[in-house]
């Protein structure tokens, strides 16, 4: 496996406001130390109904923007979200991108400015975006992201993340998140579906547990 692909394991719960968060896991007020802007565009509507995501980020933190070219295959978790996942930063442009390899491009010079061109020229369109502000931090092994983006049906998230380097790993680890979620009390407060997928129901009002593959 390339050594920037990763299978991520995570999981989110939703919260009314960051009080009730900190109420509820005591921890997240020392851990959650770093505020990010953010805002990503999701690419090729059918790549995306397939269960993939195809996206480029750029967020701005400490005074600092950076950009980030993202590739995830199709959930495999069985009761969290497992994916295969992929992220290169283009900020100062990266060439032979195993991204773009993925999608089976050349391996052309990627840059925050012909990203979009060099995904079209692949066949994939941005067809959503969206923005938003982001608390993370770290707390044991897990990462930690307290989402706020008001478009989605659930505008307060904690994303609640682990990393694997093979597949029974990842199952171990979705293991060990079921068990602090259950440890919290938090199981009532579990999202499944990913932002991108409430994203594109709040856009395209359509429920995707009966649209297409994608359920996560």
């Amino acid at each position: 496996m390339n050594n920037n692909v990763i299978y991520e394991v995570e999981t989110r719960v939703y919260f009314d406001n960051p009080d009730e968060a900190m109420i509820a896991l005591p921890f997240l007020k020392q851990s959650l130390d770093n505020e990010i802007e953010w805002k990503t565009g999701s690419y090729g509507l059918d790549l995306f109904k397939s269960g993939k995501l195809l996206r480029v980020s750029e967020i701005n933190w400490n005074n600092s923007k950076k950009n980030f070219l993202g590739y995830k295959e199709p959930d495999i978790g069985k009761l969290y979200n497992i994916r295969i996942e992929q992220d290169e930063e283009i900020t100062d442009g990266i060439q032979d991108s195993s991204i773009v390899k993925t999608l089976k491009g050349n391996g052309v010079l990627v840059t925050p400015g012909n990203v979009d061109e060099v995904l079209r020229s692949l066949g994939y369109e941005e067809f959503m975006s969206f923005a938003g502000t982001n608390l993370t931090g770290k707390y044991e092994d897990l990462s930690l992201k307290l989402l706020s983006c008001p478009i989605l049906k659930y505008p307060l998230l904690l994303e609640i993340e682990k990393t694997a380097k093979t597949l029974e790993e990842a199952f171990n680890k979705e293991k060990e998140l079921q068990d602090f979620i259950a440890g919290y009390e938090l199981k009532s407060r579990v999202i499944k579906k990913e932002p991108p997928t409430l994203l594109y129901e709040a856009v395209f009002n359509e429920d995707t547990t009966g649209g297409f593959t994608i359920d996560s």
